[in-house]
């Protein structure tokens, strides 16, 4: 039972060590206890820190405001924020291990997802801009006729509670031109 468990710890160890994943065992001072090789390629400048208790007043943004995170997060709970470091973006989550009686630090870089986002809401404004421009009446409809959207001057404003109904059937444009939507 022991060989069997010992097998299991280390296969745990090799999963920590593998993933792409920022993994941190961090001590209750905040020292640096173990940095995973995500860890060290993502922050380089961490190794230095490893087995180092760093004072408050000097330590890296993931450790920031470590007292306040640690002095809340009892056993099984969880403490989450988004932290920036380096011009990048990273979802931080930190666990208290009470059998080990440290914390599991895992970071996931969001920035990729943070700049699609921006760029998303940038070309939804556009549009909306450009649709807000145009004098004419125009409609949002979705691969099943359906009427997501639509843009009406201030005499066609019941044409809002149309939104959600298939515009074939409303009427509200001529037959043959809807038929082509078949």
């Amino acid at each position: 039972a022991l060989e069997e468990h010992q097998h299991e710890l280390e296969r745990y160890a090799l999963i920590v060590k593998q993933t792409p994943t920022v993994f941190i065992e961090v001590g209750k001072e905040g020292q640096l206890l173990f940095l995973n090789p995500s860890a060290k390629k993502n922050f380089p400048e961490l190794v230095s820190l490893e087995f180092v208790t760093v004072p408050a007043t000097s330590r890296h943004a993931l450790l920031a405001a470590w007292e306040s995170i640690t002095e809340h997060l009892g056993s099984g709970a969880m403490f989450e924020r988004e932290v920036i470091v380096n011009d990048r973006v990273y979802l931080q989550k930190i666990f208290y291990n009470a059998q080990s009686r440290k914390y599991d630090m895992y970071a996931y870089d969001l920035t990729q997802l943070k700049r699609s986002e921006e760029g998303l809401r940038l070309a939804q404004r556009e549009q909306r801009a450009l649709l807000d421009a145009l004098p004419d009446m125009m409609f949002v409809v979705d691969k099943n006729g359906v009427l997501l959207e639509c843009k009406v001057d201030q005499k066609h404003q019941d044409a809002q509670k149309l939104i959600g109904h298939d515009f074939r059937s409303l009427g509200i444009i001529p037959a043959e031109i809807a038929g082509k939507f078949e």
